[in-house]
């Protein structure tokens, strides 16, 4: 087992190959349990090591020992999502919309149904709700026999309760995707 070389460029990688190796019969049936385990160290590891912070640096400080991943984060989260890198070839499969405070102990599905596509929606905006969801365990299944989406709740304000939830829709198809493309965006950062 080798050490990792850093947590913004090596680790990113390496969960890119658990992903691009996941046809393996050992993951049968376990594809997207797979894809949310990788996608919640390799997106959220990197991303608060070098995010762009108000407060303080992160521990690692890796914001200011790796300047040239800190800039390929804050070159991701600038502009229009569905021109970014991270969106695909199809970015109109991710859809964005919102639930009431009221309303995040119903179902998944009825949250989907009053969601609509993104056209204009910003970057830092998708990768700030997948974080968020992720941190906060708010992650949910579409109710199908097979997971044909993935459903993620944010916050929209964390000191206004009364503000409700954004919610965030994408097929596993398309998390992949963004993962391997957050994955070598950071990888070629160097």
């Amino acid at each position: 087992m080798t050490a990792y070389r850093d947590f913004v460029k090596d680790f990113p990688q390496r969960c890119s190959r658990l992903i691009g190796d996941h046809q393996k019969s050992a993951w049968k049936g376990l594809e997207v349990t797979l894809l949310l385990s990788v996608f919640a160290s390799g997106f959220v590891i990197p991303f608060e090591r070098l995010r762009p912070r108000r407060t303080g640096a992160h521990p690692s400080d890796d914001r200011r020992k790796f300047p040239e991943f800190a800039a390929t984060v804050d070159r991701l989260m600038k502009g229009m999502f569905a021109d970014s890198p991270l969106a695909g070839p199809r970015p109109a499969s991710w859809r964005v919309g919102h639930i009431a405070s009221s309303e995040s102990s119903g179902a998944p599905d009825a949250w989907v149904s009053r969601c609509k596509p993104i056209l204009k929606q910003e970057t830092a905006f998708v990768i700030e709700c997948l974080r968020n969801a992720i941190a906060h365990g708010s992650v949910f299944v579409s109710s199908s026999a097979t997971i044909s989406s993935l459903i993620f709740l944010s916050r929209v304000d964390p000191r206004d309760l009364s503000r409700g939830f954004d919610v965030l829709v994408v097929s596993p198809k398309a998390l992949k995707t963004f993962l391997l493309s957050w994955c070598d965006e950071l990888g070629t950062s160097a």
